[in-house]
C-alpha cells in the first residue's frame, strides 16, 4: 500500500472510505486531548482498513490541508504521534468564584460602610472582571470560528475524494 493517496490514485472504483479527524487542540481540556489521542491510536490499531484514506488535522493550524490523506497505517500513526495533544485549562470548569471576582453587595454590606476610595477600588475591580469576562467570550468565539473554518475546509477537500466519507471532530 502507498503511504500517501492522491485524487488520481483513489479512483471512483477504489471502494475506499475517506476519514478525516479534526482535533480542537486549543479548546480541549488536557484530559479530553489525551482521550482524543487515545481514540486516534485505537483507530489506527483496529479501525483502519487497508484502502481507507485517513488524515488528522489540528484546529490550531499546526497541520494544514496540505497534509495528505494516507492509506498506510504507519503514516497515520506518525500523524497522530506528531500531533499537538497538549490541551488547555480553558476547557476545564472551575468550581467556586473565579480569582478577582467580586460578589454583588448585600443590603447592608461592608461596601456601604467603606470609604470612597474603597468604593472606587471595588468599582474598578468589577469593571476589570466584566472586561475579562468579555475578553474570554471573545476568545471562545474566535476559537469556535477557527474550528468551524477548519471543518469547512476539510469538508471541501473530502468532497473531491471518491468513497464513503466520515468526519470526526474532537472538541469541547
Amino acid at each position: 500500500a502507498t503511504s500517501e493517496a492522491t485524487l488520481a490514485e483513489a479512483g471512483p472504483s477504489s471502494g475506499a472510505r475517506v476519514i478525516a479527524f479534526v482535533v480542537d487542540d486549543v479548546g480541549l481540556s488536557v484530559a479530553a486531548a489525551g482521550s482524543a489521542r487515545q481514540a486516534l491510536l485505537k483507530h489506527a490499531e483496529s479501525g483502519m482498513r487497508e484502502r481507507d484514506l485517513t488524515t488528522v488535522l489540528f484546529a490550531s493550524g499546526e497541520s494544514s490541508l496540505k497534509r495528505r490523506f494516507v492509506t498506510n497505517r504507519a503514516a497515520f500513526l506518525n500523524m497522530v504521534k506528531s500531533g499537538s495533544f497538549v490541551g488547555s485549562s480553558y476547557g476545564e470548569s472551575q468550581a467556586g468564584p473565579q480569582p478577582g471576582a467580586s460578589s454583588p453587595p448585600g443590603p447592608e454590606s461592608e461596601a456601604d460602610k467603606a470609604s470612597p476610595a474603597a468604593k472606587q477600588m471595588a468599582a474598578a475591580a468589577r469593571r476589570r472582571d466584566d472586561f475579562e469576562a468579555r475578553m474570554e467570550r471573545g476568545r471562545q468565539t474566535g476559537l469556535a470560528l477557527g474550528l468551524l473554518g477548519t471543518v469547512r475546509a476539510v469538508l471541501r477537500t473530502m468532497a473531491q475524494l471518491p468513497g464513503r466519507k466520515t468526519l470526526v471532530v474532537f472538541a469541547s
